[in-house]
């Protein structure tokens, strides 16, 4: 009997008229080279239609992010948890490469490359965002569920909890083929690469608990892909003063608490 990979969507109802969640789930089941079945978990808006695919197993209500992450993890039966954002999607290889490498450590993330809404390439980030992840169910249970206070970055937040959980003792992150070398060789030493011209993966290697290993897989792309849209999280926090001013604050919130903001 094949292992089970639970996928969690949360989901808002623009990205579902637009498609972008039947996407996401058709990336899921195009993965290439895994003997796994998947449970396909999707939160949506309380009292919305349940969107009608085939994939999916349940569906979840709750009006926030966290919330329908936690929900829906409560009704996660698989050996292994990931997350998959509904305006994001997974390279075919994403879960070969990410399954392998869990073996090794006991979480893996996977940089990205951010994309506009007609799929024009705007940049690279090895920031570890959700759509990325890969772990057991029980070690996402054990660092806990996502905190509703921080409306934004809980994301963020739950990494930091992470590098607390005494069970993490190590874990990965996955870049393309052509990414920089954390490492370099002068003479016979081994010295931290600056990585000038990727200051996210800098910030991961400085920020990231327990120090993740950086693993190059043979693809020339990242396996993870975002969209940068206006109605994004992101854009709206750039654009915004209010989102702005939540931002900052939950980022003061984790700094106090983590002398950091954890990647």
């Amino acid at each position: 009997m094949n292992d089970v990979v639970s996928v969690i969507i949360p989901a808002l109802p623009p990205r579902i008229d637009r498609g972008w969640l039947k996407t996401a789930i058709d990336s899921i089941t195009a993965q290439q080279k895994v003997a796994v079945d998947f449970q396909i978990i999707v939160g949506i808006e309380p009292d919305s239609a349940r969107p009608q695919l085939p994939q999916i197993d349940h569906c979840v209500e709750a009006t926030t992010q966290a919330h329908k992450v936690n929900l829906a993890a409560e009704r996660a039966e698989g050996r292994y948890l990931a997350i998959l954002h509904d305006d994001d999607l997974w390279h075919p290889a994403f879960l070969n490469c990410a399954l392998e490498a869990l073996e090794n450590v006991d979480f893996v993330s996977s940089n990205s490359v951010e994309v506009d809404e007609v799929g024009g390439v705007v940049d690279i980030t090895d920031f570890p965002c959700p759509s990325g992840w890969l772990t057991t169910r029980e070690i996402f249970r054990e660092v806990g569920p996502f905190d509703p206070t921080y409306r934004i970055h809980c994301d963020t937040e739950w990494l930091g909890r992470l590098g607390l959980t005494p069970s993490v003792k190590s874990r990965a992150h996955l870049v393309e083929a052509q990414a920089p070398q954390p490492m370099i060789r002068v003479g016979n030493e081994w010295h931290y690469n600056q990585i000038t011209n990727r200051p996210s993966m800098r910030m991961l290697l400085n920020h990231a608990r327990p120090e993740p290993r950086i693993i190059h897989t043979n693809y020339p792309v990242p396996l993870v892909t975002r969209r940068l849209h206006n109605d994004g999280i992101l854009k709206r926090e750039e654009s915004e003063l209010k989102w702005q001013v939540e931002g900052n604050w939950e980022y003061s919130r984790m700094t106090q608490r983590y002398n950091r903001v954890p990647w």
